[in-house]
């Protein structure tokens, strides 16, 4: 029986002289930083091809639990790492984990394997066509299935808010940007206390605006083009100016009605 093929590394490089990263992330996280830092990539070591999925609640969980922080921090850590290029910002938007420089120190093991190094991973063509096309008409299909991924590819606007960018859009012509960022933030506070996912967090936020609405919980937006369009506006307060002139007109309009009423009958009309 053969050999099965490992994807797998049980050990990595440590340098002893540490660079930019470590310095950040001793900075920003004290060893919560250090200690994340190494134990992911130890993870990514273990990891098949050197990739960390965790779209999966579990994978997620996991990654918390070895690394010993909370979930609000591991985020953070992440963020930082994609920030100063120690992790592919791309595809941690998609939930995974993919670190070039790691791979690029263990190459020796894979040489010594002759197995081919792991390479970066792409989404880009998950569902590729099997039927025969002309040139042209395979190029007008990957453009059109482009956009239809990019359509409907979710992304992170949160903290476990992942939207589509036209869910994102919908809701903020249905809220306004600024009611659609509160919301969002609110959301993913809420998850991230509770350890709570939801399918659609498009339909989420809308619901929950929507039960603060009939609370009367929702307080009306700074300008008029965030003024949600299910909300009717309010009409603008008078100045008082404007108050003392109908109170005047209105009093001018008594003393007509009451010299009208004290005129004889027949001055009257009658």
């Amino acid at each position: 029986m053969a050999r099965p093929i490992k994807n797998t590394v049980d050990y990595f490089p440590h340098i002893i002289q540490n660079g930019k990263t470590i310095f950040i992330l001793e900075s920003k996280f004290g060893n919560d930083g250090y200690a994340f830092w190494f134990k992911l990539l130890e993870l990514l070591g273990s990891s098949d091809n050197q990739v960390y999925d965790y779209n999966n609640l579990a994978d997620w969980e996991f990654l918390i639990a070895k690394t010993k922080v909370s979930e609000e921090k591991a985020h953070d850590i992440l963020k930082t790492l994609a920030d100063v290029g120690a992790i592919d910002g791309d595809l941690l938007a998609k939930k995974v984990i993919w670190c070039e420089n790691f791979v690029k120190g263990i190459e020796d093991v894979y040489k010594k394997r002759r197995q081919e190094i792991p390479k970066k991973p792409s989404f880009c063509d998950r569902n590729p066509s099997t039927t025969v096309v002309s040139g042209a008409e395979t190029t007008q299909s990957k453009v059109k299935e482009t956009k239809v991924n990019k359509t409907k590819e979710k992304r992170e606007y949160a903290p476990f808010i992942l939207m589509t960018e036209e869910e994102h859009q919908k809701l903020v012509t249905e809220l306004g940007d600024p009611l659609t960022k509160k919301y969002i933030e609110k959301v993913s506070l809420y998850c991230q206390s509770k350890g709570k996912r939801y399918k659609s967090y498009y339909a989420t936020i809308l619901n929950w605006h929507r039960n603060d609405v009939e609370e009367g919980k929702v307080n009306k937006p700074a300008d008029d083009e965030a003024q949600p369009k299910h909300i009717m506006k309010r009409e603008p307060k008078l100045t008082l100016e404007q108050v003392a002139r109908d109170k005047a007109r209105l009093k001018d309009l008594a003393n007509q009605v009451k010299r009208i009423g004290n005129m004889p009958e027949a001055a009257k009309g009658g």
